[in-house]
């Protein structure tokens, strides 16, 4: 589920914190109007993580945990912590977040290991590229011809 809407025609190639918050209050609406109302929210890492806490805070404070998929070659895994139960997540509602799905690789490789632990799993994210493999739930922008960057990716970069 997206929007397309004006303020969505022109998504600037690098965004602000303003427009994050903008962006996850927007998300934030799409997924309370499916009706989805999750029960934990778990962020791809990195690009997952301010997104799950963000959208954390504006659902009454759901709780999140983080997932790492490795990527070793062309294959992709989900890298466990031994700190987190997953099981525990059997019959429970998880929204995956991620920021953007670029090729949406790791976003289904954790999608399907939540959904081997028994969890009912849908992703969330601000946009998705043209050629990502899989398809959000719920999405701000869809087929994005360039990757976006966020403002915690400048941090990595030194900036």
């Amino acid at each position: 589920m997206s929007i397309e809407s004006e303020s969505f025609s022109r998504i600037p190639q690098e965004v602000s914190w303003a427009e994050v918050e903008s962006y996850t209050r927007e998300l934030t609406e799409i997924i309370a109007e499916s009706g989805f109302v999750p029960d934990y929210l778990v962020g791809v890492s990195r690009g997952g993580w301010m997104p799950a806490i963000l959208l954390a805070h504006l659902m009454r404070w759901k709780p999140f945990a983080s997932i790492d998929v490795k990527k070793d070659g062309d294959k992709r895994y989900v890298d466990e912590n031994s700190h987190i139960n997953w099981d525990a997540l059997f019959g429970l509602k998880v929204l995956l977040t991620e920021d953007m799905l670029e090729s949406g690789i790791s976003a289904d490789v954790a999608r399907i290991f939540l959904q081997e632990h028994g969890a009912e799993v849908k992703i969330g994210c601000y946009f998705s590229r043209i050629d990502t493999k899989i398809q959000p739930d719920y999405v701000l922008k869809e087929g994005l011809p360039e990757t976006i960057k966020f403002p915690w990716e400048r941090f990595r970069e030194g900036r």
